[in-house]
C-alpha cells in the first residue's frame, strides 16, 4: 500500500502513530525517495513547510499531523 493510501486511513491518535511506523518503514525500504534523511533537515522542512502552509483555512486533524511528516521527508 501506497503512503497516501495509508495517509487517507489516518483518522486518530492510533492510526497516526500506526502510519509513523509506516514512514520508519518506508525511509527503511526506501532512502533515497527521502529528502531529508537527518532529523535536523527533516525538522527544518517541517517548519518551513509549517510557515509555507500557515495561511491554510484547514482546521487540522490527525491525517494533516501525517501530512505534515510526509512533506517534511521531502520538502526543501
Amino acid at each position: 500500500m501506497e503512503l497516501d493510501d495509508r495517509l487517507a486511513e489516518v483518522n486518530s491518535r492510533q492510526t497516526l502513530a500506526d502510519f509513523v511506523i509506516v514512514l520508519l518503514a518506508d525511509y527503511e525500504a526506501n532512502p533515497d525517495r527521502w529528502e531529508n534523511r537527518e532529523l535536523a533537515p527533516f525538522l527544518e522542512a517541517m517548519a518551513a513547510w509549517l510557515h509555507d502552509t500557515a495561511n491554510s483555512a484547514a482546521e487540522p486533524t490527525w491525517q494533516s499531523f501525517g501530512e505534515i511528516l510526509i512533506a517534511a521527508s521531502m520538502y526543501e
